[in-house]
């Protein structure tokens, strides 16, 4: 996206305040259970039965009621994403803060039980969604990746010590406090600086290189390099301009001008680029793809008018991007782990088929159903899917529906379609030190990588035999692993243009994501596309429903960070300290009630 600073301090102040309201939360929990509570209020369907201990508020005593069916606070959260993970964790941290306002690891623990059970549903067989980290091949087997891993990645897993590469979100955006949180609780978890933004991706280490008249790559000078930004910075002060003309000239066409963006964003370009010369078009060309179909997901032509003048109110922090050295699953993994250490539960292989929620004044329960049949009850419910599942299944996957108001604006919301391929090689293809490759022009129109960078295995420091490409389009057919070898070998080739050349057979291991096409995913990240109405929609996807069903993951973060990790692992935060403010409240209006309910 656009780049603009944005103040960290807020961001801070914000988490710092979510994390004071559940610590309260706690604080008010632990007092009406001074023993602990007894028992798990995870009911599996129809083999277990559990009971529940009834709280008099009176006299915060606890007293057995065998009949009933559970016992303390129940969470479920659907989706082991970022923000699943991070909802999760966070609802089982204890309520000490730290002098920063973000707690440490070391303040966490306790030893007494936690006053909520915390229950993680995922449907595929492993953490992370799309923070997926794999390991490289030094055979010749090659992969079909995008749904649940196979036994032949596992295999390779355990008997190769390879580069592992990243297959989804692969970057920290700037400094973001959430990286620098998650460090601090997790000193296993390092990272490395990429040297880029979200848009150049390896910058302090790239080659800027530019296709001659004869196919050849050039170096780019570096004038030409710095002409990029102008040139793109003329071109989004004439798109503002023209989208502002339009704008005042009648109101009432701004439905008729969403509907009819491609045709304008695309005209209004072109005008702008006719006045250019052929090898400034190249160059802003390059920039444009880099910014919108390979950052933001889907081309120029697919985003909203609106967005204009609002960079699509997105945020990016100072400082340069990150990676993970382990992959970015490691901290997903450890998160994961952590949750079950702090008596939480996560069950992979669990896709959610139902979730059935009802709230009255005296009750508020979730009936959340997986595939198998299996049921799980629940005081409250956290749904952290995909953007793209909700919008698929959301007509049959909630009972009774969602609020027309959130239904459309799910209908309307967009999801971009970001794939990687990863190649291995069986030598070196990377120049030392070469994090990154920026590719300025067209040769080969019909190649679906042919557009921006290629990274280098070299971006951790690890492995100049890797590379790996990214494309937003998805017409083409991701199971015909000749092809993508092909189009890689094409791209690869021109970059080392000495003897031996390369060939088919130098080829170790390709990997290709198909996001899109994961049934449990659909999609890489949500877009600012056609129709949508920015954070104004996010707001809406974000709100809870019935103070019983509450909504994480980036597509419900509506302050700047949408499409990034940190922004998915803030909406998390956000969404435990909703349910810990609804479970303080059904506290409180119990008490002012007189009424003796079960579970508090």
């Amino acid at each position: 996206m656009v780049l603009v600073v944005s103040n960290k301090k807020r961001v801070r102040m914000r988490m710092h305040r979510l994390l004071l309201a559940y610590g309260a939360f706690l604080l008010i929990a632990q007092h009406c259970f001074p023993n602990g509570v007894t028992s798990l209020s995870l009911q599996y369907t129809p083999t277990v039965a559990t009971h529940r201990s009834r709280l008099s508020l009176a006299n915060c005593d606890v007293q057995e009621d065998p009949e009933s069916l559970g016992e303390s606070k129940v969470v479920v959260v659907v989706g082991a994403g970022v923000a699943g993970l991070a909802a999760a964790w966070t609802l089982l941290q204890q309520p000490q803060q730290s002098t920063r306002g973000i707690a440490t690891h070391s303040e966490f623990r306790d030893e007494k039980e936690h006053p909520l059970k915390v229950l993680v549903l995922e449907a595929k067989d492993r953490v992370g969604g799309r923070l997926w980290s794999v390991p490289m091949s030094q055979g010749t087997t090659t992969t079909k990746l995008g749904e649940n891993a196979n036994t032949s990645t596992v295999r390779q897993q355990q008997t190769n010590e390879a580069t592992i590469v990243d297959l989804g979100g692969m970057y920290w955006h700037g400094d973001s406090p959430v990286l620098q949180h998650l460090q601090s609780c997790f000193p296993t978890f390092e990272t490395v600086a990429s040297g880029g933004t979200s848009q150049h991706p390896g910058r302090s280490g790239a080659q800027w290189l530019m296709y001659d008249e004869n196919g050849n790559l050039q170096p780019l000078p570096l004038n030409e390099q710095a002409q990029i930004q102008v040139l793109y910075d003329r071109w989004d002060e004439h798109m503002c301009a023209e989208y502002a003309t339009h704008r005042r000239q009648d109101r009432l066409l701004r439905k008729f001008m969403e509907l009819d963006t491609p045709k304008l964003l695309s005209g209004w370009s072109q005008i702008f680029l006719e006045k250019l010369s052929v090898r400034e078009q190249s160059l802003l060309q390059f920039q444009l793809d880099m910014a919108f179909g390979l950052d933001g997901g889907i081309p120029l032509a697919g985003h909203a008018l609106r967005g204009l003048d609002s960079d699509w109110d997105w945020i990016q922090y100072k400082g340069e991007d990150r990676v993970s050295k382990q992959g970015m699953q490691h901290v997903m993994k450890e998160l994961s782990d952590d949750i079950v250490a702090k008596g939480g539960t996560v069950q992979t292989e669990q896709r959610v088929t139902r979730i059935q929620y009802a709230s009255s004044s005296l009750e508020y329960k979730v009936t959340i159903t997986t595939e198998s049949g299996t049921q799980y009850y629940a005081d409250a419910c956290i749904v952290a899917l995909p953007l793209g599942v909700l919008k698929a299944s959301s007509s049959v996957l909630f009972d009774p529906a969602l609020p027309s108001r959130k239904q459309s604006t799910l209908d309307r919301a967009a999801v971009g379609a970001l794939n990687t391929v990863a190649v291995r090689w069986n030598r070196p293809v990377c120049a030392r030190n070469t994090t990154a490759y920026y590719l300025v022009g067209d040769k080969y129109p019909q190649n679906p990588l042919r557009n921006g960078y290629v990274c280098s295995g070299n971006l951790r420091g690890d492995d100049p035999t890797v590379t790996q490409f990214y494309l937003s389009e998805t017409c083409f057919d991701f199971d015909d692993m000749t092809y993508w070898k092909t189009q890689a070998l094409e791209i690869v080739q021109d970059l080392m243009p000495g003897e031996p050349k390369l060939a088919l057979d130098d080829i170790l291991d390709i990997k290709v994501s198909q996001w899109h096409l994961d049934p449990d995913i659909r999609g890489s990240y949500s877009a600012p596309a056609t129709n949508t109405r920015g954070n104004m929609d996010r707001k809406r996807l974000a709100e809870s429903v019935d103070r019983a069903l509450f909504f994480a993951g980036e597509h419900t973060h509506y302050e700047g960070r949408y499409q990034s990790i940190d922004g998915a692992y803030e909406t998390g935060v956000r969404a435990a300290a909703e349910v810990a403010d609804a479970l303080v409240d059904r506290l409180h209006h119990s008490r002012e009630r007189g009424v003796n309910t079960a579970g508090f």
